[in-house]
């Protein structure tokens, strides 16, 4: 995130914040984003390459898994697979999570 700016730094140079202060911001902006997609009447490998084929992925295996957990819970129960009711559970954590291990 260098080109989100200064939000989520520290106003003193050479110290962090606490991760409370810090973190929210690159939370918050990454749930926005993937709420902004339509996963609805889509499969969850349409939704997945249709939201890859948005962005570009970075290089570090930590942030790749945030944002494909951050996938998986909006994507988790508008996907055709939840829809129909047999192939992932209605409780939206457990969808969430079984669309994060199929993605």
């Amino acid at each position: 995130g260098e080109y989100l700016g200064t939000k989520g730094k520290s106003p003193v140079a050479g110290k962090s914040p606490p991760d409370w202060e810090r973190d929210w911001f690159h939370k918050d902006a990454l749930s926005s984003y993937c709420s902004s997609f339509h996963f609805s009447n889509q499969s969850l490998l349409d939704g997945l390459r249709m939201f890859l084929a948005a962005f570009r992925l970075p290089g570090e295996a930590q942030q790749i898994d945030r944002i494909l957990q951050a996938f998986a819970e909006s994507c988790g129960l508008q996907c055709v697979e939840s829809q129909s009711g047999n192939l992932f559970s209605a409780d939206p954590k457990k969808a969430s999570d079984a669309a994060y291990l199929l993605s």
